[in-house]
């Protein structure tokens, strides 16, 4: 239903839940259903919260960055209450720790969070993915958001351990495909969490 290809990070409506409110794609897979090609979304909505969607079926628009919808209906994000914000910053996305995916899914999902640093660019991307702010400065300062980070990555190491440790026993040959398909810093972080202890 929905022709626009999402992507993490992405805002959009659901044109016949407007009460949601905007929501953040938290994770987006490929998937074909009735022979057409589409995407499982999940979804974090302001009012409806945490929604996982298919495209065949869900007539999902963007929300660009003035807060209109692509026929001009304005959708105002309304103010994050502070706590709903630093849980954001601190939980993983669904997209890591959806039990329904598969192990190979969630461990790429994972892995992939390591490509985020505690440091210039890339933790204002962070902040900016997890919360969904265009501007994570306006509420925190880099120094509040450098300590979220570490709390973060505590988080996701122990995440990561917990996933590894249950493929090595049940998957070994599926860990292994990942292994090869991650990026060095994943890669370099699997070695040191040492799941093998």
């Amino acid at each position: 239903m929905s022709p626009t290809t999402w992507s993490l990070g992405d805002r959009l409506i659901h044109a016949t839940k407007p009460e949601w409110g905007v929501g953040l794609v938290m994770g987006a897979t490929a998937q074909t259903r009735d022979g057409r090609a589409c995407q499982r979304l999940v979804v974090r909505f302001e009012h409806g919260g945490v929604k996982t969607l298919t495209t065949a079926m869900a007539d999902l628009r963007p929300v660009a960055t003035n807060g209109t919808s692509e026929n001009g209906d304005r959708h105002e994000a309304p103010p994050l209450d502070p706590a709903e914000l630093l849980e954001r910053l601190i939980s993983l996305p669904p997209a890591a720790t959806d039990p329904f995916r598969s192990l190979s899914a969630r461990l790429k999902s994972t892995l992939a969070l390591y490509r985020h640093k505690a440091s210039g660019a890339s933790l204002l991307e962070w902040a900016s993915l997890q919360t969904g702010m265009s501007d994570p400065l306006s509420v925190f300062s880099r120094h509040e958001l450098e300590q979220l980070f570490s709390r973060f990555a505590v988080v996701l190491d122990a995440h990561a351990r917990k996933l590894l440790k249950e493929g090595l026993k049940r998957e070994p040959q599926t860990v292994s495909a990942v292994m090869t398909e991650v990026s060095p810093e994943a890669r370099a972080s699997v070695k040191r969490l040492d799941v093998t202890r």
